[in-house]
């Protein structure tokens, strides 16, 4: 994954054509862009999905004058923003802009006494979008995409931490985690031992879910 004028200089800040060429996406030349601060960060375009969403794209915006691949979002002027490109057995990925600067300055970042919040959906789509081309699959799904959910795996069993990122309850989730044991209890922090149904990769659970819970599980047979 690349994004606007990624690897077009080296240590040395000499141009170089390495990544470029490697990839087929070429962007034209432009000045670097110093911002003393990201929410000084202007909006210069707005980045449209498949589906005809837009979302505003902050800070720089690149042209791309050679391509190579399929579009995966266009800007609203109708120019390529992202360009997905096989590569041997993998694919790069080039955004001709910045994702991850504009998908944090999208949210509501001004207020100091509570968590960000309102994080645009077309762009965490797009940013996790290499990740669903390789077929990963996380070890936990929830289908919320502000609850965040590590996990930690021993000969004992699994811990998940679940971690709401949002500033109200998220209530009941439904929770599907791919186990690489047998699972025989799960016990949350705060509401005790729950029900599971086991699938062919794990089990699934649902977790009444305010702010933060551990969820611990035992079984047998493998875990990493």
């Amino acid at each position: 994954m690349t994004v606007s004028s990624a690897g077009t200089a080296d240590r040395y800040n000499e141009p170089t054509s390495v990544l470029s060429t490697a990839g087929g996406v070429q962007e034209a030349s432009r000045a670097r862009i110093l911002y003393g601060s990201t929410y000084s960060a202007p909006t210069v375009a707005k980045v449209v999905d498949g589906s005809g969403r837009q979302a505003d794209v902050r800070g720089v915006r690149g042209q791309l004058v050679q391509t190579a691949g399929a579009t995966g979002a266009t800007f609203d002027d109708g120019s390529s923003a992202m360009l997905v490109n096989d590569l041997g057995a993998g694919r790069v990925v080039h955004y001709a802009f910045l994702p991850g600067l504009s998908y944090w300055m999208d949210s509501d970042v001004a207020r100091a006494d509570k968590l960000p919040e309102s994080f645009s959906l077309v762009l965490r789509a797009l940013v996790t979008r290499p990740v669903e081309l390789a077929g990963v699959k996380p070890p936990v799904e929830t289908g919320r995409p502000m609850v965040e959910t590590p996990v930690l795996q021993s000969g004992a069993g699994a811990a998940i931490t679940f971690l709401n990122w949002t500033n109200t309850p998220e209530g009941t989730i439904q929770v599907r985690y791919r186990a690489p044991f047998n699972v025989t209890r799960i016990n949350s922090a705060t509401q005790g031992d729950l029900r599971f149904t086991k699938t062919d990769d794990g089990v699934t659970f649902t977790l009444n879910l305010g702010t933060v819970d551990v969820v611990r599980l035992w079984g047998t047979g493998r875990a990493p």
